[in-house]
Parts: C-alpha cells; sequence; structure tokens
C-alpha cells in the first residue's frame, strides 16, 4: 500500500515548512506544526519503508493524501526541477514582426478573460490537453525561436493586463509556444518568507521568459 497526494493538490518543502497549492480552490495553505511534521515524516519515506495508516490518519481526514494498491511514496509528487539559466540576450536578433506583437497581445488577454472566467484548474486541464498534442509533432527549436518569443512578450510588456502578471503572462507564453509546435513547461513556485508566488516557463533547465536570478528565491510547486 501505497499514499499520494489529493488530485488537485501540489506541495513542495519550502524552508521549514510544507507549502501546498489547491489547484481547484485557487489556494495556497500550510499545515498545523503537528500535521506539517507528520507530512514531512510522510515524504521522507521512500518504499518499501511502510507507515501505518493509524498515525497518518490526520493527513487522510484533511484530504491531504490519498490511498493507492501500489507502494508508491508522497515524495514522487514533489519532483518539480527549477530552472538554472535564462535565454542569451537578444543582441543580433533581427527585427520582430508586428504579427508577433499582436499576438503576444492578443494571447495575454486571452489567458487573463480564460482565468477570470473559468478558473485555474481548467486551465491548466486544457494545457495539458494541448501539450499532449503537441508531444507527437513537436518541431525543432532553436534558440532563436526562443529569443523572438521573449522579445516580442517584454516589447508588448506595458499593454498586458494589469492582474497576475506572471500568471497570465506565462500562460499566455507557453499557448503561443504550443501553437508553434514547441513544448515546454509552466512552472509555478513559491517562497515562505515572506510568502510570495511566481510562475514562468521553461524547458528542462532552460527559463524562457524570465531571469535565473529570479526564479532561483522561488521553489517550484508545480510543473504542468
Amino acid at each position: 500500500m501505497g499514499f499520494h497526494l489529493r488530485e488537485g493538490l501540489a506541495a513542495c518543502l519550502c524552508g521549514r515548512k510544507a507549502v501546498f497549492l489547491d489547484v481547484c480552490a485557487d489556494r495556497y495553505f500550510c499545515l498545523g506544526e503537528r500535521d506539517d511534521d507528520l507530512f514531512r515524516e510522510l515524504i521522507a519515506m521512500r518504499p518499501p519503508q511502510t507507515i501505518s495508516r493509524n498515525r497518518i490518519e490526520p493527513l487522510l481526514r484533511a484530504g491531504i493524501i490519498e490511498e493507492n494498491d501500489t507502494p508508491t511514496s508522497v515524495c514522487d509528487s514533489l519532483s518539480c526541477r527549477p530552472g538554472r539559466q535564462n535565454v542569451a540576450a537578444d543582441s543580433g536578433l533581427g527585427s520582430i514582426y508586428w504579427r508577433d506583437l499582436f499576438w503576444a497581445i492578443a494571447s495575454q488577454y486571452r489567458a487573463a478573460a480564460m482565468l477570470n472566467l473559468a478558473g485555474l484548474a481548467p486551465v491548466l486541464r486544457m494545457i495539458r490537453k494541448k501539450k499532449a498534442l503537441c508531444r507527437g509533432r513537436g518541431q525543432p527549436v532553436t534558440e532563436e525561436d526562443w529569443q523572438r518569443l521573449r522579445v516580442s512578450f517584454a516589447k508588448t510588456r506595458m499593454l498586458r493586463p494589469r492582474s497576475v502578471h506572471c500568471l497570465t503572462s506565462s500562460i499566455a507564453f507557453l499557448d503561443r509556444t504550443l501553437a508553434k509546435g514547441f513544448v515546454a513547461d509552466l512552472v509555478i513556485g513559491v517562497r515562505a518568507a515572506p510568502f510570495a508566488a511566481h510562475c514562468w516557463v521553461q524547458v528542462d533547465d532552460l527559463i524562457l521568459n524570465d531571469s535565473a536570478e529570479t526564479v532561483s528565491r522561488f521553489v517550484p510547486i508545480l510543473t504542468v
């Protein structure tokens, strides 16, 4: 028997606390001290190590974890990897086409509208479906391709929606990469003191729409 995080829940270890993201409720939260210690004990265990069901009953009752029939570890759900380098400066890059700027603006307004109307969970489900379709027809990508996308978003920064900047911008950025047949990941990260959340796009350990310096301040909690 094993345990896994409840569906729709993501978690990471941030400093001395476990931080959770409830995607369906679109909220972050932490556990009380006793339950936090219990959760940390649980994720430190790897199969074939076991822990009694009675001991972790508080986490089951709280809907933090669920049982499964295989000897899996909750730690398997905490495997997000942060990016370590960003796309090189765009010096020498040719002119950006007006259509690139137009789609950068339009995609950000579209992302903001979807988040306002549908919420985070449906938007993430849509991204997963698009990525699944794209994986079979993914196109070779050069650094200049990433630079062109990054510059088109940077040049339209002042025109984008003023709410939830990093989330709407990153969802829009990923949407444009998938439309071009490029596959990348949407990453949400958090920090504990003071609490803050951030969002960016990366492929492997290459950060596409942010800087390594900024991203390094956050611990990834969810990768889509």
